[in-house]
């Protein structure tokens, strides 16, 4: 397996930050290739080279799968994802099951005598992402594909702090602002605290080439799970928009993605509450939607300034 090699400039500068993930002074620099977005290997890991002066590859892509997924772009870390085999929630097929959870190395699972269907493939699509995951600089030393920060709302001793942090792709984003959109963040938190916020982290450089903003349907999509728990034992007392959020819920991130603004989302979850109330189901489904309401209720109503609209810098 070949790891690239950045010579004669072939990444440019894509954005640098301080104060990531709570680290006060700590500034973090990516690069980026095409399109995918590289930064220091034990920036995005929070762990020291020390730990891994003499860890071959293999070792390498282990300790990415369990210290960097957070970090990782969707598209690499679920290639290095050990998914479980469970049945699907609506179909009941099991899905191709890929490697156990317990041996991380393949020649481990090779010698384990367990069955593996799609070996080949496998390797192959670790091979092909570890090849695009990886980037050798000669000023950053090794990088790792990453995700840029983002603006996360968190609560510190009973004030609302806006922090620059990376999260996982597959936590819920209630509370997650897109990098571009501090004031928007500051906005959010503001309104959750009588304090005013604190805002830890701050955005040095930023490229003007980042994928566009989706908060809202990231919202949405990041509380499925719960979703697909609170309406699954009720599905006799819903009406068809209900049975049919609760089944793209079920069949996985993809199907949600199209279902429009955030006040038609909000929209969506108040005609499923009305249809529930008075079921059983109620209390768990106002647990689960009463942040997302919240949020979805300030995406829908918030006019950025001037000083926030596209272009400016955050």
């Amino acid at each position: 397996m070949r790891i690239a090699e950045d010579r004669n400039g072939a990444s440019v500068p894509d954005g640098r930050y301080t104060g990531v993930n709570r680290g006060r002074d700590r500034e973090v620099l990516y690069r980026r290739v095409g399109d995918v977005r590289f930064a220091p290997f034990f920036d995005v890991c929070n762990r020291t080279p020390d730990m891994y002066r003499n860890a071959g590859i293999a070792q390498k892509l282990a300790s990415l799968r369990s210290y960097a997924h957070y970090a990782m772009p969707a598209r690499f870390s679920q290639v290095f994802a050990l998914d479980e085999a469970r049945l699907h929630p609506v179909t009941g097929r099991r899905p191709t099951p890929l490697l156990h959870e317990a041996p991380r190395r393949l020649d481990d699972v090779l010698g384990s005598g367990q069955i593996v269907i799609g070996w080949d493939e496998r390797v192959d699509a670790i091979r092909q992402a570890a090849s695009r995951c990886f980037l050798l600089h000669r000023d950053l030393g090794l990088c790792v594909a990453a995700v840029p920060p983002v603006w996360g709302v968190l609560e510190n001793g009973g004030h609302a702090l806006v922090q620059l942090h990376l999260v996982s792709s597959g936590r819920s984003r209630v509370d997650v602002f897109d990098v571009r959109r501090r004031e928007a963040a500051v906005a959010f938190a503001a309104a959750l605290s009588e304090r005013e916020p604190l805002v830890r982290g701050v955005v040095v450089d930023l490229t003007s080439d980042l994928p566009p903003e989706t908060d809202a349907r990231d919202a949405f999509v990041g509380l499925r799970d719960g979703f697909r728990r609170s309406l699954g034992g009720s599905l006799c007392d819903l009406d068809a928009e209900a049975v049919r959020l609760w089944h793209d819920c079920a069949s996985g991130s993809d199907e949600l993605a199209r279902y429009g603004s955030a006040g038609e989302m909000r929209k969506l979850l108040e005609r499923i509450g009305g249809g529930l109330a008075g079921t059983g189901a109620y209390e768990r489904w106002e647990a689960t939607t009463s942040p997302l309401s919240r949020r979805l209720s300030f995406e829908a109503d918030y006019s950025p300034g001037p000083e926030a609209l596209p272009g400016a810098r955050p």
